[in-house]
């Protein structure tokens, strides 16, 4: 019995190795490592972290395996942005690099990104106005962001970034302690967006109202949601879902 079971890890070691050698187009020597040198853990570990999500997640943009990369590299799209910004600095390539800096809290990198990209393009783009407003938020330049905002929301062609902007400016509105604008703000974004971000928010926006019943529904379908969802859609509201169990905390102790 033990002779089989040894077989079997084996087996099972050398097939994550291949997996990990051909399949993974980064941080593979370091996978490849886990999976030899650390036997039944490593195995394990690639297969929830990395083989798991890949075979669930083919068409994911953001998963389980990007989480496993971040985790054990996180400061790789950082470098790779400044790689490719370093390279070739394109409009493009500012943009990209500033929203993984406005990721890592630097809202005083991007905004300087952000605002040579509107130079350079000679128009006031929605999708960079959005983002140069975070920056401009992360700042504590509140009025401008909302100034920012109001002016992307004003422009025509919107529909695929009308929830984005919502939700970016109730943000703003909240941290201005308007609370009852932004509720309403978060309430458009939940109406036109997936995920849970706009729908927590909302709640946690009604809980500071007082709306304690409406909050705790909003909240409860949340939970309902997320309880039958499958992994991807967990991993990628993570946040969320904690947020959501203290939210619905917070709203039975004000009752």
């Amino acid at each position: 019995m033990q002779y089989a079971i040894t077989i079997i890890s084996l087996m099972v070691q050398a097939f994550f190795f291949w997996h990990a050698s051909t399949k993974m187009s980064c941080c593979a020597d370091r996978w490849v490592l886990y999976v030899l040198m650390i036997p039944v853990v490593g195995p394990a570990l690639y297969f929830f972290m990395v083989y798991l999500p890949m075979e669930l997640q083919a068409k994911q943009k953001i998963g389980l395996q990007q989480m496993a990369i971040n985790l054990i590299d996180p400061k790789r799209a950082l470098r790779e942005a400044n790689r490719a910004y370093n390279a070739t600095p394109t409009p493009d390539n500012a943009h990209r690099l500033a929203q993984v800096l406005l990721r890592n809290g630097d809202g005083q990198g991007a905004e300087a990104l952000l605002q040579g990209v509107l130079t350079q393009i000679g128009e006031r783009d929605p999708r960079v106005l959005v983002d140069l407003a975070d920056a401009l938020r992360l700042q504590g330049k509140l009025s401008p962001a909302l100034s920012l905002l109001d002016e992307a929301l004003a422009q025509a062609n919107l529909d695929s970034k009308q929830a984005e902007l919502m939700l970016a400016r109730g943000r703003v509105l909240e941290e201005m302690g308007r609370i009852a604008p932004a509720s309403e703000s978060y309430r458009a974004a939940a109406e036109r967006m997936g995920g849970e971000e706009a729908r927590c928010r909302l709640a946690g926006t009604l809980i500071k109202l007082g709306q304690n019943n409406e909050a705790e529904r909003i909240l409860a379908e949340v939970q309902k949601r997320l309880d039958v969802a499958p992994i991807h859609y967990r991993s990628q509201q993570a946040v969320w879902i904690k947020e959501c169990k203290a939210l619905r905390k917070n709203c039975r102790a004000a009752a």
